[in-house]
């Protein structure tokens, strides 16, 4: 092996961080010799010269320690390279070895941070890193002023949270100190404008670790970042204004000029960006308004609103239509339609509660997401922007979790527009036009396959009791659809009207999950304070309710998924936040789809499994 120790002793720092191939070479010698020793039969040298290789390969970044890559194999399982999970004692032995053996720095900080995070952890192997990556960080400093490379003052940034997140853990702090006083000095020094990244990635860096950086670290950097920020423009002088307010804020101050600047750059970008669409020069008159706002500045508020509100108005998306053939699927819908209509009252209730093929799962919906992201990448790597009915952009998507989920929401629309929706109509049709859907059965059926039906009692102040029945608040939607249902399909001359049962029953929702939360042992209010900071008490509006753990941990993931989709995400129907808050505005906008789609989410919540209390409900209730 002395062959490999001589090639890795005389690893140039320099040119090690500057040129990937450098990297790539030094590992095809070792792999080339590893191959060798292994044709030989030299199985423990090939096995060492797979730990210098592995070890190579990890990516340290905040003290961390990952793999370069992750996949599955040929027959799905989930994969890892390089993986410390599964080095073995006598790896760590051996990298104890060549730790002590080597005086090239960063074989020094390779080996002792992979050894501070593994099973043979000790405070030693934690220092030499932290002295290793200090020394490699001001090696590769005094190179950058000379080197285009910007990969140099990325390596920087990165070597020196790595020393001050492990030194931080020391009782000693002379290390960390050192290592901060080192950083300290590469933030402070403006003279090169076109390495601006390094410092202001730094300042961002000490932002984070409140532990880590008093306030006295950032005296004057609020000054030189706004002094810099004059020669910047739009996005560039946006960000350097937004930093330097962060440090301002640090230091307990509270000027207002930050956010008047950024305004005006936004204003600015607004003006530009005016095209045809006027997608994003809206946007940017909103950012404008809001930091005008944040300024204190009343007249220019008051004017960009007045542009937002222009720009909105006059907005042109850009359509796109395709003809999709719903041939086969329609079959199967009258064919599943006429099977289920066919049947009593309890089964068809039973099926809409139940069945998968009523509703997409999460399961079917998520691998979709992920099969797009496999073959469609590029559909992820923009952000999507949620417009709503009055124009405004009212949600964003621009993580890969944000865009993934956006993608469910999509595809479960899909779903329901192309398949789903029309099953429902179909079935409901038919149930009422064959008299197997009425509101008499109906309401028994809830009353003793639900607990929905069952009277609740709760305590209101000083041991009030109250005692009432959903069913008495939710039946009059139902009957006064079924009602309408039945008229119109014997005579087609009557007109549908559901504005009253979509808006009693949309509401209604709320105060189910309520109940749900309360009975669960969870909290359904909170307490916040008045204009003169009085606690008082709030209740949690639907948008709370479905992210509560509580809930979470007693709906299934399917029906919660529907329930989001259909009830308060802005990218899926959000039909109860648009009754609630009157932003249908036409007759038509109620319409049989999202009537069909409530009395599911009825149903679903009805479930005695989703009934916290269910135990305690007397035995002949349950079926």
């Amino acid at each position: 092996m002395n062959d490999i120790y001589e090639k890795l002793e005389q690893i140039s720092i320099i040119e090690f961080y500057s040129t990937f191939e450098y990297d790539r070479e030094i590992q095809r010698y070792i792999g080339d010799k590893g191959k060798e020793y292994y044709k030989n039969g030299d199985i423990e040298k090939a096995k060492n010269c797979q730990i210098e290789i592995d070890t190579l390969n990890f990516i340290t970044k905040s003290d961390a320690i990952s793999f370069t890559y992750a996949g599955t194999d040929s027959v799905g399982n989930p994969f890892e390279y390089p993986n410390i999970k599964l080095f073995k004692d006598e790896d760590f032995i051996y990298l104890t070895k060549r730790l002590d053996e080597t005086n090239n720095e960063y074989l020094k900080a390779r080996y002792s941070h992979v050894l501070w995070h593994s099973p043979k952890k000790h405070l030693k192997y934690g220092k030499t890193a932290a002295e290793s990556y200090i020394e490699i960080a001001k090696l590769l400093y005094q190179e950058i002023d000379d080197s285009d490379s910007k990969s140099f003052g990325i390596h920087i940034i990165n070597i020196l949270e790595n020393a001050i997140l492990i030194s931080s853990m020391f009782k000693d702090k002379s290390i960390f100190e050192y290592a901060k006083g080192f950083l300290l000095q590469v933030v402070r020094n403006f003279s090169h404008k076109d390495k601006l990244y390094v410092n202001t990635s730094l300042v961002f860096f000490m932002l984070d670790q409140n532990k880590n950086f008093k306030r006295d670290d950032f005296q004057g950097l609020e000054t030189e970042i706004y002094n810099i920020a004059q020669g910047e423009y739009d996005f560039r002088k946006i960000e350097l204004l937004q930093l330097g307010k962060k440090i301002d804020i640090k230091l307990g101050k509270n000027n207002h000029y930050w956010d008047k600047e950024i305004a005006e750059c936004y204003e600015s970008m607004s003006y530009k960006r005016e095209d045809d669409t006027n997608l994003v020069s809206t946007q940017f008159a909103q950012e404008a308004a809001k930091y005008y706002k944040l300024a204190k500045d009343e007249k220019k508020t008051q004017e960009l609103i007045k542009r937002y509100q222009h720009l909105k108005e006059n907005m042109k998306l850009g359509r796109f239509s395709t003809k999709i053939d719903l041939t086969e699927i329609m079959e199967f819908v009258r064919k599943f339609s006429d099977e289920i209509s066919n049947k009593k009252i309890g089964e068809i209730l039973s099926i809409l509660t139940y069945d998968r093929n009523i509703l997409p799962s999460y399961d079917e919906l998520e691998k979709q997401a992920e099969e797009q992201k496999k073959n469609h990448p590029m559909q992820f790597l923009f952000s999507t922007s949620i417009i709503d009915n009055n124009g405004h952009v009212s949600e964003y998507f621009t993580t890969d979790e944000e865009s993934k989920y956006h993608v469910i929401l999509q595809n479960f629309g899909f779903s329901l527009q192309f398949c789903r929706s029309h099953l429902l109509r179909e079935i409901f049709f038919k149930g009422v036009l064959k008299g197997n859907i009425t509101t008499f059965d109906f309401t028994q059926f809830m009353r003793e396959k639900t607990w929905l039906g069952q009277n609740r009692t709760t305590t209101i102040k000083q041991g009030e009791q109250e005692v009432y029945n959903w069913l008495n608040l939710i039946m009059p939607s139902i009957n006064d659809y079924l009602v309408q249902l039945h008229f119109y399909l014997t005579n087609q001359n009557n007109h549908l009207n559901f504005v009253l049962c979509i808006d009693s029953l949309a509401v209604k929702l709320e105060g189910i999950l309520r109940d749900m939360v309360n009975m669960a042992g969870g909290t359904s209010f909170f307490f916040t304070p008045d204009k003169a900071e009085r606690s008082v008490a709030r209740e949690k509006d639907i948008n709370a309710l479905l992210h509560e753990d509580v809930i979470k941990n007693l709906i299934s993931k399917d029906d919660l998924l529907f329930l989001k989709y259909l009830l308060v995400e802005k990218a899926g129907l959000n039909l109860r936040n648009k009754v609630s808050h009157s932003l249908f505005r036409h007759a038509q906008n109620y319409s049989i789809e999202y009537m069909n789609l409530l009395i599911i989410a009825v149903l679903r919540l009805a479930k005695y499994e989703y009934y916290p209390l269910k135990d305690k409900i007397n035995s002949a209730v349950n079926t």
